[in-house]
Protein backbone atom coordinates (compact mmCIF):
# COMPACT_ATOMS: atom_id res chain seq x y z
CA UNK A 1 0.00 0.00 0.00
CA UNK A 2 1.31 3.64 -0.62
CA UNK A 3 2.22 5.88 1.86
CA UNK A 4 -1.48 7.97 1.15
CA UNK A 5 -3.68 4.78 0.49
CA UNK A 6 -4.75 1.86 2.38
CA UNK A 7 -7.52 -0.09 0.91
CA UNK A 8 -8.49 -3.58 1.88
CA UNK A 9 -10.90 -6.12 0.39
CA UNK A 10 -12.84 -8.88 1.96
CA UNK A 11 -14.50 -11.75 -0.45
CA UNK A 12 -17.93 -12.63 1.24
CA UNK A 13 -18.16 -16.35 1.31
CA UNK A 14 -21.73 -17.96 -0.15
CA UNK A 15 -23.12 -17.92 3.61
CA UNK A 16 -22.62 -14.39 3.75
CA UNK A 17 -23.64 -13.18 0.61
CA UNK A 18 -27.06 -14.74 2.42
CA UNK A 19 -26.27 -13.05 5.92
CA UNK A 20 -27.84 -9.98 7.23
CA UNK A 21 -24.64 -7.95 7.15
CA UNK A 22 -21.46 -8.13 5.41
CA UNK A 23 -18.00 -6.44 4.71
CA UNK A 24 -16.64 -5.70 1.22
CA UNK A 25 -14.21 -3.16 1.56
CA UNK A 26 -12.69 -0.36 3.69
CA UNK A 27 -9.57 2.15 4.07
CA UNK A 28 -8.01 5.11 4.35
CA UNK A 29 -7.01 7.38 2.25
CA UNK A 30 -4.81 11.20 2.34
CA UNK A 31 -6.33 13.31 -1.31
CA UNK A 32 -2.87 15.61 -0.46
CA UNK A 33 -0.88 12.35 -1.53
CA UNK A 34 -2.90 11.91 -4.68
CA UNK A 35 -2.38 15.86 -5.65
CA UNK A 36 1.42 14.63 -6.92
CA UNK A 37 0.20 11.74 -8.71
CA UNK A 38 -3.70 12.48 -10.21
CA UNK A 39 -4.10 15.88 -12.53
CA UNK A 40 -7.30 16.25 -10.52
CA UNK A 41 -8.75 15.43 -7.44
CA UNK A 42 -11.80 13.39 -8.08
CA UNK A 43 -13.82 9.95 -8.45
CA UNK A 44 -15.18 10.02 -12.12
CA UNK A 45 -18.60 9.77 -12.21
CA UNK A 46 -20.18 5.98 -11.33
CA UNK A 47 -21.99 3.69 -9.75
CA UNK A 48 -21.53 1.45 -7.15
CA UNK A 49 -23.08 -1.94 -6.09
CA UNK A 50 -22.73 -2.05 -2.57
CA UNK A 51 -23.06 0.64 0.11
CA UNK A 52 -20.58 3.08 0.73
CA UNK A 53 -19.70 5.29 4.10
CA UNK A 54 -17.23 7.80 3.88
CA UNK A 55 -16.06 9.67 7.20
CA UNK A 56 -14.25 12.75 6.15
CA UNK A 57 -11.62 13.34 9.12
CA UNK A 58 -9.90 16.36 7.75
CA UNK A 59 -10.44 18.29 4.82
CA UNK A 60 -13.14 19.32 2.66
CA UNK A 61 -14.51 18.56 -1.09
CA UNK A 62 -17.13 18.06 -3.24
CA UNK A 63 -20.09 15.80 -3.71
CA UNK A 64 -22.41 15.23 -6.38
CA UNK A 65 -25.29 12.60 -6.11
CA UNK A 66 -27.99 11.94 -9.11
CA UNK A 67 -26.97 15.78 -9.63
CA UNK A 68 -27.18 16.95 -6.41
CA UNK A 69 -24.27 18.93 -5.24
CA UNK A 70 -23.10 18.14 -1.49
CA UNK A 71 -20.31 20.57 0.55
CA UNK A 72 -18.53 18.33 2.63
CA UNK A 73 -16.04 19.22 5.36
CA UNK A 74 -13.74 17.74 8.25
CA UNK A 75 -16.44 15.90 10.61
CA UNK A 76 -19.15 14.89 7.66
CA UNK A 77 -20.55 11.51 6.68
CA UNK A 78 -22.10 10.75 3.50
CA UNK A 79 -23.72 7.07 2.29
CA UNK A 80 -23.34 6.49 -1.32
CA UNK A 81 -26.09 3.95 -2.01
CA UNK A 82 -26.08 1.19 -4.44
CA UNK A 83 -27.14 2.05 -8.11
CA UNK A 84 -26.67 6.14 -7.59
CA UNK A 85 -24.39 7.72 -9.51
CA UNK A 86 -21.39 9.92 -7.58
CA UNK A 87 -18.54 11.64 -8.20
CA UNK A 88 -16.17 13.21 -5.66
CA UNK A 89 -14.31 16.23 -6.31
CA UNK A 90 -11.49 17.02 -3.25
CA UNK A 91 -10.88 20.69 -2.68
CA UNK A 92 -7.43 21.74 -3.89
CA UNK A 93 -6.60 23.90 -1.51
CA UNK A 94 -7.47 21.54 1.18
CA UNK A 95 -7.73 18.17 0.30
CA UNK A 96 -9.78 15.82 2.51
CA UNK A 97 -8.82 13.01 4.09
CA UNK A 98 -11.38 10.33 5.19
CA UNK A 99 -12.48 6.49 6.09
CA UNK A 100 -14.76 4.50 4.14
CA UNK A 101 -16.21 0.68 4.44
CA UNK A 102 -18.23 -0.38 1.91
CA UNK A 103 -21.31 -3.11 2.88
CA UNK A 104 -24.20 -4.72 1.69
CA UNK A 105 -27.13 -7.54 3.33
CA UNK A 106 -29.84 -8.04 3.59
CA UNK A 107 -30.88 -5.62 6.88
CA UNK A 108 -29.17 -2.96 5.26
CA UNK A 109 -31.96 -1.41 3.97
CA UNK A 110 -33.43 -1.45 7.63
CA UNK A 111 -30.43 -0.33 9.14
CA UNK A 112 -30.52 2.87 7.16
CA UNK A 113 -34.17 3.68 7.87
CA UNK A 114 -33.15 2.84 11.92
CA UNK A 115 -30.48 5.78 11.56
CA UNK A 116 -32.74 8.05 9.24
CA UNK A 117 -30.15 7.77 6.61
CA UNK A 118 -31.62 7.55 2.69
CA UNK A 119 -30.93 8.51 -0.55
CA UNK A 120 -32.72 11.76 -0.31
CA UNK A 121 -30.75 12.85 2.71
CA UNK A 122 -27.29 11.04 2.53
CA UNK A 123 -25.16 13.25 4.54
CA UNK A 124 -24.78 13.49 8.52
CA UNK A 125 -22.74 17.03 9.49
CA UNK A 126 -20.23 16.72 11.94
CA UNK A 127 -20.69 13.00 12.70
CA UNK A 128 -17.23 12.50 13.94
CA UNK A 129 -16.16 11.53 17.29
CA UNK A 130 -13.40 9.61 18.53
CA UNK A 131 -15.60 6.14 18.95
CA UNK A 132 -16.83 6.47 15.18
CA UNK A 133 -12.84 6.87 14.07
CA UNK A 134 -11.71 3.75 15.81
CA UNK A 135 -14.54 1.82 15.27
CA UNK A 136 -13.85 2.37 11.13
CA UNK A 137 -9.89 1.88 11.74
CA UNK A 138 -10.91 -1.53 13.81
CA UNK A 139 -12.69 -2.47 10.71
CA UNK A 140 -9.75 -1.51 8.26
CA UNK A 141 -7.19 -3.39 10.41
CA UNK A 142 -9.25 -6.51 10.89
CA UNK A 143 -8.98 -6.71 6.76
CA UNK A 144 -6.19 -5.93 6.43
CA UNK A 145 -4.86 -8.27 9.04
CA UNK A 146 -7.26 -11.15 8.18
CA UNK A 147 -6.74 -12.61 11.74
CA UNK A 148 -8.85 -15.61 12.62
CA UNK A 149 -12.81 -14.59 11.93
CA UNK A 150 -11.59 -11.47 10.89
CA UNK A 151 -14.86 -10.47 9.13
CA UNK A 152 -17.05 -11.67 11.75
CA UNK A 153 -14.84 -9.19 14.25
CA UNK A 154 -15.05 -6.37 11.43
CA UNK A 155 -18.91 -7.05 10.63
CA UNK A 156 -19.42 -6.13 14.79
CA UNK A 157 -17.51 -3.24 14.58
CA UNK A 158 -19.82 -2.14 12.10
CA UNK A 159 -22.78 -2.96 13.66
CA UNK A 160 -21.11 -1.10 16.92
CA UNK A 161 -20.56 1.74 13.99
CA UNK A 162 -24.18 2.35 13.35
CA UNK A 163 -25.24 2.18 17.14
CA UNK A 164 -23.30 5.15 17.60
CA UNK A 165 -24.61 7.06 14.50
CA UNK A 166 -28.05 7.12 16.10
CA UNK A 167 -27.79 10.41 18.21
CA UNK A 168 -26.39 12.91 15.56
CA UNK A 169 -29.19 11.40 13.36
CA UNK A 170 -31.73 11.56 15.84
CA UNK A 171 -31.10 15.42 16.32
CA UNK A 172 -31.17 15.88 12.41
CA UNK A 173 -34.29 14.06 11.94
CA UNK A 174 -35.72 16.45 14.97
CA UNK A 175 -34.75 19.17 12.84
CA UNK A 176 -36.28 18.00 9.33
CA UNK A 177 -39.42 17.14 11.51
CA UNK A 178 -39.81 21.08 12.98
CA UNK A 179 -39.01 22.09 9.38
CA UNK A 180 -41.58 19.98 7.51
CA UNK A 181 -43.90 21.43 10.18
CA UNK A 182 -43.29 24.66 9.55
CA UNK A 183 -43.35 23.96 5.51
CA UNK A 184 -46.59 22.34 6.13
CA UNK A 185 -48.31 25.34 8.54
CA UNK A 186 -46.54 27.98 5.12
CA UNK A 187 -48.35 25.95 2.55
CA UNK A 188 -51.82 25.90 4.54
CA UNK A 189 -51.17 29.74 5.06
CA UNK A 190 -50.54 30.03 1.16
CA UNK A 191 -53.48 27.81 0.32
CA UNK A 192 -56.18 29.59 2.20
CA UNK A 193 -54.49 32.99 1.30
CA UNK A 194 -55.33 31.93 -2.86
CA UNK A 195 -58.74 30.15 -2.08
CA UNK A 196 -60.66 31.38 0.52
CA UNK A 197 -63.31 32.53 -1.60
CA UNK A 198 -63.91 28.88 -1.69
CA UNK A 199 -65.47 26.28 0.55
CA UNK A 200 -62.16 25.27 2.98
CA UNK A 201 -62.62 22.70 5.51
CA UNK A 202 -59.90 20.81 7.83
CA UNK A 203 -59.80 17.72 5.64
CA UNK A 204 -58.46 19.80 2.36
CA UNK A 205 -56.33 22.11 4.50
CA UNK A 206 -54.93 18.92 6.43
CA UNK A 207 -54.52 16.75 2.90
CA UNK A 208 -52.45 19.51 1.14
CA UNK A 209 -50.26 19.63 4.17
CA UNK A 210 -49.82 15.72 4.36
CA UNK A 211 -51.15 15.63 7.51
CA UNK A 212 -54.02 13.74 9.28
CA UNK A 213 -57.45 16.01 10.51
CA UNK A 214 -56.51 14.99 14.00
CA UNK A 215 -52.55 16.24 14.21
CA UNK A 216 -52.99 19.38 11.81
CA UNK A 217 -55.31 20.91 13.61
CA UNK A 218 -53.81 20.58 16.68
CA UNK A 219 -49.94 21.66 14.75
CA UNK A 220 -51.98 24.65 13.08
CA UNK A 221 -53.42 26.30 16.53
CA UNK A 222 -50.13 25.51 18.43
CA UNK A 223 -47.89 27.48 15.40
CA UNK A 224 -50.74 29.91 14.65
CA UNK A 225 -51.85 30.33 17.88
CA UNK A 226 -56.07 30.58 16.13
CA UNK A 227 -58.20 27.17 14.84
CA UNK A 228 -58.28 27.07 11.18
CA UNK A 229 -61.95 28.48 10.92
CA UNK A 230 -61.20 31.26 13.38
CA UNK A 231 -57.94 32.24 11.16
CA UNK A 232 -59.79 31.13 7.60
CA UNK A 233 -62.69 33.97 9.42
CA UNK A 234 -59.69 36.67 9.62
CA UNK A 235 -58.47 36.51 6.26
CA UNK A 236 -62.47 36.53 4.67
CA UNK A 237 -62.69 39.59 6.62
CA UNK A 238 -59.90 41.57 5.29
CA UNK A 239 -60.58 40.65 2.40
CA UNK A 240 -64.01 41.80 2.68
CA UNK A 241 -63.13 45.06 4.21
CA UNK A 242 -61.27 46.28 0.55
CA UNK A 243 -64.49 45.23 -1.21
CA UNK A 244 -66.43 47.11 0.95
CA UNK A 245 -64.84 50.50 0.65
CA UNK A 246 -63.12 49.80 -3.02
CA UNK A 247 -66.08 48.47 -4.71
CA UNK A 248 -69.88 49.51 -5.31
CA UNK A 249 -70.84 45.51 -3.99
CA UNK A 250 -73.55 45.35 -1.70
CA UNK A 251 -72.91 43.46 1.40
CA UNK A 252 -74.66 40.14 0.33
CA UNK A 253 -72.49 40.24 -2.92
CA UNK A 254 -69.02 40.68 -0.61
CA UNK A 255 -70.32 38.17 1.32
CA UNK A 256 -70.17 35.90 -0.72
CA UNK A 257 -67.19 36.89 -3.03
CA UNK A 258 -64.94 35.98 0.04
CA UNK A 259 -66.14 32.65 0.73
CA UNK A 260 -70.10 33.05 3.07
CA UNK A 261 -72.71 31.84 1.37
CA UNK A 262 -75.04 33.31 4.29
CA UNK A 263 -74.42 37.11 4.20
CA UNK A 264 -76.22 36.90 7.65
CA UNK A 265 -73.45 34.79 9.14
CA UNK A 266 -70.76 36.71 7.27
CA UNK A 267 -72.44 40.23 9.05
CA UNK A 268 -72.28 38.46 12.88
CA UNK A 269 -68.55 37.19 11.50
CA UNK A 270 -67.82 40.54 10.30
CA UNK A 271 -68.70 41.90 13.40
CA UNK A 272 -67.33 40.20 15.85
CA UNK A 273 -64.10 40.62 14.65
CA UNK A 274 -64.67 44.35 13.71
CA UNK A 275 -66.38 45.54 16.43
CA UNK A 276 -69.36 47.34 13.30
CA UNK A 277 -71.78 45.78 10.71
CA UNK A 278 -70.53 44.63 7.61
CA UNK A 279 -73.15 48.12 6.20
CA UNK A 280 -71.66 50.60 8.75
CA UNK A 281 -68.06 49.59 7.49
CA UNK A 282 -68.88 50.27 4.47
CA UNK A 283 -70.86 53.69 4.83
CA UNK A 284 -67.96 55.05 7.07
CA UNK A 285 -65.19 53.73 4.14
CA UNK A 286 -67.53 55.18 1.32
CA UNK A 287 -68.53 58.73 3.07
CA UNK A 288 -64.45 58.81 3.93
CA UNK A 289 -63.56 58.12 0.00
CA UNK A 290 -65.92 61.10 -1.12
CA UNK A 291 -65.19 63.37 1.17
CA UNK A 292 -63.61 66.32 -0.33
CA UNK A 293 -59.46 66.11 0.01
CA UNK A 294 -57.50 69.43 1.03
CA UNK A 295 -55.44 71.15 -1.69
CA UNK A 296 -52.03 70.35 -2.27
CA UNK A 297 -50.59 71.68 -5.06
CA UNK A 298 -49.68 75.07 -6.15
CA UNK A 299 -51.81 78.17 -7.75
Amino acid sequence: MSEFLRAYCHTPSEEELDSSLYITWAGHITWEGFLKSLPEQLIASRILDNYKIVLVIKGKGRLELDGREFHIQSGDLFVLFPGVTHFFHADPEDPWEFLWVSFNGKACAGIMDSIMIDREHPMIHAASSNLIIQLLTNIIFDLENESNDYALKATGFLYIFFSELVPFTKKINEQRIIKTKEDSIKRALAYIDVNYHQEIDVDTLAHHAHFSRSHFSRLFKKEVKLSIPEYLNIVRIQKAKTLLTGTDLSVSEVARSVGFKDPFYFSKIFKEIEGQSPSLYKVMGLSTRNKPQPYGGSL
